[in-house]
C-alpha cells in the first residue's frame, strides 16, 4: 500500500454531488439489524405486543425499513460514514454467532434485500479517521451534511414518548442542518402502506430465483420465511395468533 486515505481524501474521490441526505448510523442499524427490537421482546415478552415500548420498537423498525424502500423508489443517492455503520453492525449482529435470528435476518437483508429488492438506493460512504468515534463521528457527520447542503435522517432523540430534541438533532439544527427521523422524511411523499405492501411482493416475487442460487438452498429459505414473517409483523402487525399487533403511524 503506498501511502494512506484519510476521510476528507476518500470523500474527494466520491462524486457527492447528487447526495440527497445524510444517513445516521442508527437508521441503518435499524434497517440492517432486528436486534433492538429483538431485545425489547426478549424485555417485554410477546403476549402484549401493544405495550408503549414495543409498538415504539416496531414503529421505529417500520419507519426505518420504509425509508430504504422510499430511497430505492426514488433512486435516490445517499451518504453515511462506513466505519462506524461497520462497526455498530458487527457489535449488533456478531457473525460468530450463526444461529440466531439476528444473524439470519441481516444475512438475508444485506446478501437478498439490498442487491435484489431494493437495488436502486445508493449509498455512497467513505471512512472516518479511525480515532473519531461517538459524538465525534456525529460531528463528522453534521458537518458532511452542512458541507453538501443536504439533510440527515436520524433516529437519536426518538424515544416511546415522542421526538425529543437532543443530541443529533441539536446538533445539526445548531448547525443549520434540517433534521428528520425516517417518518418525517418520507411523511406526504408515500403512502406507507403501498410500500409496505410493493415491497412483501418484490420480496416474496424475487425469493425462489436467489434462494436456487444459493449453496444451502434449505437453510435459506427457511431463513427467508422467518424473515419475511418478521417483515409482516413490523410492516402490518401481523402475529401468531388472531391478534394484530398496532401498527404505529
Amino acid at each position: 500500500m503506498h501511502g494512506s486515505t484519510t476521510a476528507r481524501d476518500q470523500s474527494d474521490m466520491l462524486d457527492l454531488s447528487n447526495v440527497r441526505v445524510v444517513i445516521d448510523t442508527c437508521v441503518l442499524l435499524d434497517i440492517y439489524s432486528c436486534h433492538d427490537l429483538g431485545r425489547a421482546y426478549d424485555k417485554h415478552g410477546t403476549d402484549f405486543p401493544d405495550t408503549p415500548a414495543l409498538t415504539y420498537r416496531r414503529a421505529r423498525a417500520r419507519e426505518s425499513l420504509l425509508l430504504a424502500v422510499y430511497l430505492h423508489r426514488a433512486r435516490a443517492v445517499t451518504w453515511n460514514l462506513a466505519d462506524e455503520s461497520v462497526r455498530k453492525l458487527l457489535e449488533a449482529v456478531p457473525p460468530n454467532e450463526s444461529d440466531t435470528f439476528e444473524l439470519h435476518y441481516t444475512t438475508v437483508m444485506v446478501n437478498y434485500v439490498r442487491d435484489q429488492v431494493i437495488p436502486c438506493w445508493t449509498a455512497l460512504q467513505d471512512t472516518q479517521p479511525e480515532t473519531v468515534h461517538g459524538t465525534e463521528a456525529d460531528v463528522f457527520a453534521v458537518n458532511r451534511a452542512k458541507e453538501l447542503g443536504v439533510p440527515m435522517i436520524t433516529n437519536e432523540g426518538y424515544t416511546a414518548s415522542g421526538v425529543q430534541e437532543t443530541k443529533m438533532r441539536k446538533r445539526a439544527a445548531a448547525a443549520g442542518v434540517p433534521v428528520f427521523t425516517p417518518c418525517e422524511y418520507w411523511t406526504r411523499r408515500i403512502d406507507p402502506d403501498d410500500q409496505a405492501r410493493w415491497f412483501l411482493g418484490k420480496y416474496r416475487q424475487r425469493a425462489e430465483r436467489y434462494i436456487a442460487t444459493h449453496p444451502n438452498p434449505a437453510l435459506i429459505r427457511e431463513s427467508m420465511l422467518w424473515v419475511g414473517g418478521y417483515f409482516e409483523h413490523v410492516l402490518f402487525g401481523v402475529t401468531a395468533s388472531a391478534h394484530r399487533a398496532k401498527v404505529a403511524r
